[in-house]
């Protein structure tokens, strides 16, 4: 198909998702459409943290993501995970990157919070000021990502991204590239 000028032969085709927005067999169904790399939205392996961003899935329905990941087997699949979260602690960041570890993805994204102007955040919490961690704290977050995923062999390739060789990211790369891309959806 020459609609889009895609050459489809080894091209990247990615889907980002919630845990509890998909099953296996839903998986297996964008697979077999072409989905050869699915990024999913973990953001933390803590209960409480997930509820104190608003976020719709539970950690329950992480877990069976993972499961899910693994039985239908994309290409590349990422954890998309998020510090400097309100009430976070090193001790809960930690925890949370040993649970992205044994889940084993192919590539992880780590992503500090940022509070935008006219969104609930900003409504609700004060950059630096508790119970968000002070600058200090947000840089050993991602010290400590850097150090945990480096020695588990997960390359540091972008500011957010890590990835096990060849996992990385076309079009993130595409992004800091300014290289043209295609992509559809909500958002």
């Amino acid at each position: 198909d020459d609609t889009f000028g895609i050459e489809w032969e080894g091209a990247e085709i990615s889907m980002e998702c919630d845990p509890g927005t998909f099953d296996r067999r839903r998986l297996r169904d964008y697979i077999d459409l072409g989905v050869n790399r699915i990024s999913m939205g973990v953001q933390s392996f803590d209960d409480r943290l997930l509820e104190l961003c608003g976020r719709s899935h539970t950690l329950r329905e992480v877990y069976q993501a993972i499961d899910d990941l693994h039985a239908a087997s994309p290409a590349s699949w990422s954890i998309d995970l998020m510090f400097g979260l309100p009430h976070q602690s090193l001790r809960a960041w930690e925890k949370t990157l040993d649970e992205a570890v044994a889940a084993e993805p192919s590539h992880v994204s780590c992503y500090d919070l940022q509070v935008e102007e006219a969104t609930p955040f900003a409504r609700w919490y004060e950059v630096g000021m508790a119970p968000l961690p002070d600058e200090d704290t947000s840089a050993e977050f991602f010290k400590m990502a850097s150090r945990r995923l480096g020695s588990e062999g997960y390359s540091h390739y972008e500011i957010s991204n890590y990835a096990r060789e060849g996992h990385e990211c076309r079009h993130n790369m595409a992004y800091w590239r300014n290289s043209p891309f295609y992509a559809f959806g909500l958002g």
